[in-house]
């Protein structure tokens, strides 16, 4: 399922379908160049028949935005699916579920890990440790920051999730007195340019 405006607003408040019954995957893509992509509605790319969960991505050059009333399942008996949500800004709310092994990647221009109510361009640590306790992957890839405020202090999960930062060009991570502990694998890259500086303090 794909759906591709330019310059214009891609709106789904109601139930799009893209079950794996099959070997080739459930997919829902919604895009949006010069426009925002908003999602109020219901995104099921579940795996059924023992198949593995399928993969939804979200991604425009603008605003992309999960409301409060945003369903998303790409969960499966076999292993979860994939969700991207990508755009210059990124609101994420509402409720998802990816699956066990299933992967959340949240593409914006900087991304803040905060304590409380998440805005745009934030996660909150609470989201972040019930995504890794679930057995899903996270990874934050920005092109400028990745930061934390100074109330985030600890993410904490004995979950089997694991938890990427990845910054491009020469952007920064700067996750300062943030005592990171979970049971899957924390990774922090740039993606090789000259300026990139990653700074990882107090991380047990």
């Amino acid at each position: 399922v794909a759906n591709a405006l330019k310059a214009t607003v891609v709106n789904n408040s109601g139930l799009i379908e893209a079950q794996r019954i099959s070997n080739q995957s459930g997919q829902i893509t919604l895009t949006a160049t010069g426009g925002d992509i908003v999602n109020s509605g219901v995104l099921d790319a579940q795996g059924k028949l023992g198949y593995r969960g399928g993969d939804i991505v979200l991604k425009g050059d603008q605003k992309t935005l999960l409301t409060s009333t945003s369903n998303i399942d790409t969960s499966a008996f076999a292993g979860g699916g994939t969700l991207e949500v990508s755009g210059h800004d990124i609101n994420v709310r509402g409720t998802m579920k990816l699956g066990q092994g299933g992967h959340l990647l949240l593409d914006p221009t900087s991304m803040s890990i905060v304590s409380g109510t998440a805005g745009s361009n934030q996660i909150s640590t609470a989201f972040i440790d019930g995504v890794l306790d679930s057995g899903e992957g996270i990874s934050i890839s920005a092109s400028h920051l990745i930061k934390n405020s100074s109330a985030a202090t600890k993410i904490k999960s004995t979950g089997t999730g694991n938890l990427t930062c990845k910054i491009g060009g020469a952007g920064t991570i700067a996750l300062s007195g943030m005592k990171i502990n979970i049971g899957g694998n924390l990774t922090a890259s740039n993606t090789g340019g000259e300026g990139a500086h990653v700074a990882l303090r107090l991380i047990s």
